[in-house]
């Protein structure tokens, strides 16, 4: 009997160990009462121990069952694929925002100061815009839905100024917008003078009074009830001219003493003032012809002195008006404005850090190109750093440093 109780208990202690053996390598007996957990701590720890470490950045290679007796073979590690860089914060982020902004190269008007009721022409060009549109300040007028280019008429009827949009964006997207402003002067003409005391200067003005250089300029006068009148613009005589001078017999009726103008009162001293008759050649347009008898057979005929004249001024010029009477001296002056001129604006790429700019002006005070601080000269160039904003501006101020008296233009720069 005990031959076959050794081989039972033997038996027994080998089941046992097999068993032990499975729950230790595979985790798959599990005896009853036992806790889960910690046998699947155990199962983690064991598979941590098998797992091999390879270093940082490294892929692991894969090892075939090999011939026996010939060493392990690896497989080369395979080749990675390029990954995205992530965004800088300085990265632009797309849409309107990181497009070009919009820009206007120009907004003038033609001529930049006129006349109550005369017409002004505004010239304007835009880049990288949707939407165009002029406003007046004084009245409120708009003008919508413009060209990037183009052109329109205005009336003046008092001192205004025209405010130019561009904007760029739509459909929800957040929308870019710049813009211009530029001021007109209205030019009124005056009355000075009491005529009944000594002369009076009704009309003297330029039309326009301010232009730019080779447009024409009308200089018009209008005086009455003055012996003799003058007008000289920067020294040199525009107009110059006396009383007439007839002889007669002032007490036959064709020879008028007087043709009065209605309402005003006769010259104290004239012998007739029923005589109404024109002078021969002279047509009054009840403007006023006073006489006065100078000798028996000699009489003074004070004609309105009159007239206009056309011409192409060069520079900022000042004219002036003087009208006499018996020694009673009036006068009058108006300025014509010379708008400086932008001829030549041009960026030429040096590089990739640097730029080139050249310009020409006419009629300029001063020249100025923002981001450059030392003074300029009407005609040069220059080597300068590229601007951040793709953008340069050039001003050209007048003389007269009015706010009217000057011209910018923008220029955009190329791209790499």
């Amino acid at each position: 009997m005990k031959p076959l109780a050794q081989k039972q208990e033997t038996a027994l202690l080998l089941k046992f160990c097999l068993s032990l053996v499975s729950v230790l390598v595979y985790g798959c007996a599990t005896p009853t009462g036992t806790d889960n957990s910690s046998n699947e701590v155990k199962s983690k720890v064991n598979s941590q121990r098998e797992r091999p470490v390879l270093p940082k950045n490294e892929s692991p290679s894969i090892v075939h069952n090999n011939v026996k007796g010939e060493p392990p073979r690896a497989e080369p590690p395979r080749a990675e694929l390029p990954r995205a860089e992530s965004p800088r914060a300085d990265a632009p982020t797309p849409g309107p925002a990181s497009e070009a902004r919009p820009t206007i190269i120009y907004f003038e008007a033609e001529p930049p100061a006129g006349l109550s009721g005369k017409s002004i022409t505004l010239l304007w060009q835009t880049e990288n815009t949707d939407r165009v549109q002029i406003a007046e300040t004084a009245t409120n007028k708009l003008w919508g839905n413009l060209q990037k280019k183009g052109e329109l008429s205005a009336v003046l009827n008092m001192p205004t100024s025209y405010r130019l949009t561009a904007r760029r964006g739509a459909g929800g997207t957040p929308e870019l917008e710049v813009t211009e402003e530029i001021r007109v002067v209205v030019a009124t003409p005056r009355i000075i003078g009491d005529p009944s005391t000594g002369p009076q200067i009704r009309e003297f003005f330029a039309d326009p009074p301010a232009l730019r250089i080779g447009r024409v300029t009308k200089l018009k006068w209008h005086v009455v009830g003055a012996e003799s009148a003058k007008i000289s613009c920067d020294d040199r005589t525009i107009f110059s001219e006396s009383a007439k001078i007839v002889r007669g017999n002032p007490d036959k009726e064709d020879v008028p003493l007087v043709v009065q103008r209605p309402g005003l009162p006769a010259s104290p001293g004239d012998r007739k003032t029923d005589a109404l008759k024109p002078l021969s050649g002279v047509k009054p347009r009840n403007e006023g012809l006073l006489a006065k008898p100078i000798s028996p057979n000699t009489v003074r005929v004070l004609t309105p002195l009159r007239g206009e004249h056309s011409f192409k001024p060069t520079k900022t010029t000042k004219c002036q008006l003087i009208a006499s009477k018996e020694g009673k001296v009036l006068e009058d002056a108006l300025t014509i404005t010379i708008i400086p001129t932008i001829s030549r604006f041009e960026v030429l790429p040096v590089g990739k850090s640097e730029v080139k700019l050249i310009w020409e002006t006419e009629g300029a005070d001063s020249v100025e190109i923002d981001g450059i601080s030392k003074p300029l000269k009407q005609k040069g160039e220059m080597i300068v750093p590229r601007s951040k904003a793709s953008q340069y501006r050039i001003t050209a101020g007048g003389t007269t440093k009015e706010p009217f008296d000057k011209t910018s233009k923008r220029i955009l720069v190329p791209k790499l």
